[in-house]
C-alpha cells in the first residue's frame, strides 16, 4: 500500500496539483493552460490510485482491469463535466477537460499494468 502512494506516477501528479494550487491561489500566478486543464489530469491520476487502494483495503479486491478504470472514469466526467455544471454556474462544461482527464487515466492505466500492480498486493 504504501509504495503506492511512493511511486512517481502518484506523487507527481500530486507535487504538480499542490505546486499548481499554490502558484495561482497564494502567488496569482496564471499560467492558462496549466489554469485549464492540469487539474482535471491531476484529479484523474490521483482519484483513481485512491479508488483502487479503498477497493483493495475493504474487499481485499484485485487491481482494476482497464476495463473497471475505464468505468470509473467515465463515472468521474459524468460527474465533474455534466451533472456539477448542470447543478452549479460555478462549474463549467469544458470537453478538453474530458481530454486532460482522458490523459490521467492513460498514465494511470500505464503505471497502473506495470510497477504498481505488484506493489499493491506484496503489502497488504
Amino acid at each position: 500500500m504504501k509504495k503506492m502512494f511512493f511511486h512517481f506516477s502518484f506523487i507527481l501528479p500530486a507535487l504538480l496539483f499542490v505546486t499548481h494550487q499554490l502558484l495561482q491561489k497564494v502567488y496569482h500566478i496564471k499560467i492558462q493552460l496549466l489554469d485549464n486543464y492540469l487539474d482535471p489530469f491531476c484529479f484523474t491520476a490521483l482519484v483513481l490510485p485512491l479508488l483502487q487502494l479503498e477497493r483493495s483495503l475493504l474487499f481485499r479486491s484485485k487491481p482494476f482491469t482497464h476495463f473497471e478504470s475505464f468505468i470509473y472514469f467515465l463515472f468521474l466526467v459524468l460527474f465533474s463535466e455534466i451533472m456539477l455544471p448542470a447543478l452549479d454556474d460555478s462549474f463549467v462544461f469544458d470537453p478538453i477537460d474530458m481530454i486532460a482527464m482522458g490523459l490521467g487515466l492513460l498514465w494511470f492505466n500505464f503505471f497502473h499494468s506495470s510497477t504498481l500492480r505488484i506493489g499493491i498486493h506484496q503489502t497488504i
